[in-house]
């Protein structure tokens, strides 16, 4: 891997006359060289000194946190004012951090105690944050009294403490070190909880803290000894916080530590252990663990964890790597600002651009870079705090890399690397990345992300019909990303694609097509069935049944065309804003329980954002837009539900509770119930309804339905709203409404209501208006009022009034006279029935339903086409 400097202003020219060198890949950086007046101090830690320490603390014979804390001999109150005595002595102003716990049915107060040597805090406003945990304990987590030493968890951390606290002198460094020593780490990290929420809570300005818990043991427990390599855990992605401080540790560490090795481990803690620093992490600070690779449980939470199973040296060792990180840091600057990284179309290099508010007075900048899938990095190069820019080159082509950026003064001491930039290093010529379009009422939009390499010139639109091939109609200069394309006419749709033009001319392969349409909403309403065919179960409608219920529900209104989205779906075809364009009007159903359908919410929001009105209706129909599978969601900024109906919230009501009977219609003031026929099953009653449970609904949001339980008031979703629309003020209709409710299962004048009122508030005009609204049928006699449709493929659905009670017989015959179809159904009022003919088993041709009850009879001519 090979760097090369240049001035940001002359990179188009270095990249088409400099020859590139590619070097090999380093395996891995070097140790960051060690500071030579840092050094003097990290010579100065001493195994014997923190050999002493555990002796001190395991003479205390256990330090459990609810242990005895009146004795001076014994338990944890001993050895804290001990420990605190020796903070004294060695810096004065030790603090006392108390925390209260409930354990076993009595409430503790214990204490951490955080100590320290401050820095001037000008210019260096966030502090360094070394724990350790002072408690120890036996297998019983519950004995307070057993013997339970705890040599190296954690009196090697805590000896670690004590000695920086020595061999660092007050005021050394321009950034304070903190220090703190833990209680109820064994008891589930409390005492280091409390400090994290403390922290958080007071905005203590805690830039990195680093955990010593178990640095001690070097022998596996098959007995092989690894006593040059230590474990550093942080928090996942690759590029958290976390995980960039344990490279930190690595890169400057081991240059203080006698030839050990830093282990970076890609996880926060081993599988079902934890430590101190993980309440750091879940409160949003920098936080890793170091720990002893050699970890064996048999010297762990018991009494055989001693002294004698420590490696002392091994201890020194892991001392002086941390005190190395913690010299350096102090005396660093503070994060810089991440890079800006560009591909530079070459292959094998990319182009990083230094940022520009980085301190005047730093000396040196150093560029760490890596693969996405390594842990750490490949290579950290140093370059002079003048250059504009660098190329990093010998890479491999189609790999992605991430880049961040330290910082370092006249005094030579890195920073934390900065946040990660990814890049891929491409060849050849490629087409612009995102590419959408949106259909406006002025013409259509054209967005995409300008591509990131130094030998894109500009960009080259395509435009075509349906079924005619590509010309180019425009071209924009790099990096513009936008285009507005307004000489196109009311009805066709477009598509669209791009190229990048390369600075000698070549264009690229094309991007993926992307279509649009004038949006011109000269016509009606678009149904969009998003309801999958099922069998016929109640729940599980089939589909022709549904789309012939919608074809005859609204068939006084100005139907202009369907879209099938399950079934286009399958085909590979997604319904876009274009296909929306021209339409007035989209009507969303999913009258299915059980179905999940692929929501175009983005195509939605443009539909609706460019002058489309919408009405979303169906079973459970917040939760199939947004893909929830809860009984109980919640909804913020960036969910469809919330950011344009203003819904926060809805339930659904138990499997196990048949509680929906109906709804309550209130500009009509009536309640309309579901129709037993549909699913005699349920009595009328439906399971798993939702409604809508959002407090206070937005301004100009209206209720127009409610949610009518069985139970009633007793009920708690009755009275919830399972209707809403936006409130519309002559000559400014309104522009959408959502109906939670399946209108195909409820009683027709119900279903007929509630659609009638959304679409009338829309502006749209019912050419024949049924006056049945609210009225039993007035003829002397049975009449078919229409079979829907007519001709029908399989299915179709007879309408017929019945002024008088009881059996009605449901016949359909062909031209020979013969019957070829036969039911009875018992009426139980006058009224309007549906009865829905299945006719898969039958030819083609003329046939004649007739209907019948007591002495009356109709008969109508339909047609089944195949």
């Amino acid at each position: 891997m090979s760097v090369r400097n240049c001035n940001l202003y002359s990179c188009l020219l270095v990249i088409s006359l400099c020859l590139i060198i590619t070097l090999p890949v380093y395996a891995q950086p070097d140790p960051y060289p060690a500071n030579p007046a840092l050094m003097e101090y990290i010579e100065q830690i001493n195994a014997d000194s923190m050999e002493a320490t555990v002796e001190t603390l395991i003479g205390f014979h256990t330090r459990h946190t609810f242990s005895d804390t009146l004795s001076d001999e014994t338990g944890i109150g001993a050895a804290f004012r001990w420990f605190e005595n020796e903070c004294n002595r060695l810096n004065e102003g030790a603090d006392r951090i108390p925390w209260t716990y409930t354990w076993r049915g009595t409430e503790y107060t214990r204490y951490n105690l955080l100590f320290g040597r401050g820095g001037t805090p000008d210019g260096y406003p966030s502090f360094i944050l070394v724990g350790a945990h002072l408690d120890s304990r036996t297998v019983d987590i519950n004995d307070t009294e057993g013997f339970a030493p705890g040599a190296d968890d954690d009196a090697s951390g805590i000896a670690c403490l004590l000695e920086y606290l020595r061999v660092f002198p007050s005021q050394t460094f321009l950034r304070s070190v903190m220090y703190c020593a833990f209680t109820g780490e064994e008891q589930g990290l409390i005492g280091s909880n409390y400090v994290a929420d403390m922290m958080e809570e007071c905005e203590w300005p805690l830039g990195a803290m680093i955990n010593l818990d178990m640095i001690a043991h070097i022998s596996h427990p098959d007995g092989t000894i690894d006593s040059m390599t230590v474990r550093a855990y942080s928090e996942n992605p690759q590029g958290s916080h976390g995980r960039q401080f344990a490279r930190y540790v690595k890169w400057i560490g081991e240059a203080y530590a006698e030839g050990m090795t830093v282990t970076m481990v890609p996880a926060i803690d081993r599988p079902g252990r934890g430590g101190d620093h993980i309440p750091f992490t879940e409160h949003g600070f920098t936080a890793m663990r170091l720990i002893e690779t050699a970890e064996d449980p048999a010297y762990q939470h018991n009494p055989n964890d001693t002294p004698e199973h420590m490696s002392f040296s091994y201890l020194h060792r892991v001392a002086r790597l941390t005190g190395g990180v913690i010299a350096t840091l102090a005396d660093a600057p503070m994060v810089p600002p991440e890079p800006i990284v560009h591909n530079t179309g070459e292959g094998t290099s990319l182009l990083v651009i230094l940022p520009e508010d980085i301190p005047d007075t730093t000396e040196t900048i150093f560029v760490g870079y890596r693969t996405e899938d390594e842990t750490y990095w490949e290579g950290i190069s140093p370059t002079s705090a003048d250059t504009d820019s660098l190329f990093l080159e010998g890479l491999t082509e189609g790999e992605t890399y991430c880049i961040s950026i330290s910082i370092a003064y006249e005094n030579g001491c890195p920073s934390l690397f900065s946040e990660e930039v990814s890049a891929t290093p491409c060849g050849g010529l490629l087409p612009p990345d995102a590419f959408e379009t949106t259909s406006t009422q002025e013409g259509i939009e054209l967005v995409w992300e300008p591509r990131e390499e130094l030998n894109i010139t500009g960009y080259e639109i395509e435009r075509g019909l349906t079924y005619n091939d590509f010309e180019a109609i425009a071209q924009v200069p790099h990096p513009q990303g936008t285009y507005f394309d307004t000489n196109i006419e009311t009805g066709p749709r477009y598509k669209y694609r791009i190229r990048s033009i390369h600075t000698e001319g070549d264009r690229s392969s094309p991007s993926p097509e992307e279509w649009g349409r004038l949006a011109s909403h000269h016509l009606g309403i678009l149904l969009v069935d998003a309801t999958s065919d099922g069998d016929g179960s109640p729940g599980r409608p089939y589909d022709v049944e549904i789309d012939t219920f919608y074809e005859h529900l609204l068939s006084n209104f100005d139907i202009a065309g369907q879209w099938d989205i399950i079934q286009l779906n399958e085909q590979g075809r997604f319904l876009d804003d274009s296909d929306l364009a021209a339409y007035r009007i989209a009507l969303v159903y999913s009258e299915s329980l059980t179905n999940v359908f692929t929501t175009e919410n983005d195509e939605f929001r443009k539909y609706h954002a460019n002058g489309g009105k919408l009405i979303f209706v169906g079973w459970q129909m917040a939760s199939k837009l947004e893909h929830s599978s809860t009984y109980d969601t919640g909804y913020g900024e960036g969910d469809f539900v919330y950011d344009m109906l203003g819904i926060d919230s809805t339930r659904i009501t138990p499997p196990n509770e048949m509680e929906m009977q109906g709804v309550t219609i209130l500009p009509y003031n009536t309640t309309r119930r579901f129709d037993e026929e549909r699913f005699p099953e349920w009595n009328g009653v439906l399971p798993v309804s939702e409604a809508i449970w959002t407090d206070s609904l937005p301004e100009g949001v209206e209720v127009f339905g409610l949610f009518s339980a069985v139970s009633g008031d007793e009920y708690e979703f009755h009275g919830r709203p399972v209707a809403i629309i936006e409130q519309g003020e002559y000559p400014e209709y309104s522009s959408w409404a959502f109906i939670d409710v399946p209108t195909y299962y409820l009683q027709w004048m119900g279903r007929h209501l509630l659609l009638h009122y959304a679409l009338t508030e829309m502006g749209e005009v019912s050419y024949d208006v049924d006056e049945r609204e609210g009225m039993l049928p007035d003829e002397s006699a049975l009449h078919i009022l229409g079979t829907y449709p007519n001709p029908f493929n399989g299915w179709t659905v007879v309408e017929f009034s019945l002024p008088q009670p009881g059996d009605v017989h449901v016949e359909l015959f062909n031209l020979l006279g013969q019957r070829v179809f036969n039911t009875s159904m018992a009426a139980s009022q006058c009224g309007y029935y549906q009865y829905t003919i299945n006719a898969e088993s039958l030819p083609s041709g003329v046939y004649y339903v007739q209907v019948q009850s007591h002495e009356w009879k109709d008969t109508q001519k339909i047609t089944l086409v195949r």
